[in-house]
């Protein structure tokens, strides 16, 4: 595998560790996307708690997450959401 940073001048060798630090990375990736996070939840622009969810967790996880917590289900209301907006790995923000 050709390495993908140039060559220094003074050794003449590449200072990059191909496959080591390669495995190194894609650990951490596979660690990352195993993690759990918070992620606060707003109703109409106010915050009225926190879900943890995993750190790659698509849109209908973090509803069912919020559907699934008793406080946030009573704020909701039975009410339809109108408007669902994420930001991944900061907040959701739900307008009904």
């Amino acid at each position: 595998m050709a390495c993908p940073v140039t060559v220094t001048r003074r050794s003449g060798r590449c200072t990059c560790q191909t496959a080591p630090g390669q495995a190194k990375r894609s650990q951490r990736r596979r660690a990352r996307a195993a993690e759990m996070i918070e992620l606060a939840v707003q109703i109409n622009g106010k915050k009225r708690g926190i879900v943890q969810v995993a750190a790659d967790a698509g849109e209908e996880a973090v509803l069912a997450a919020i559907r699934a917590d008793q406080s946030l289900r009573d704020q909701l209301g039975g009410k339809a959401i109108r408007k669902f907006i994420l930001v991944p790995g900061r907040l959701v923000n739900l307008v009904i």
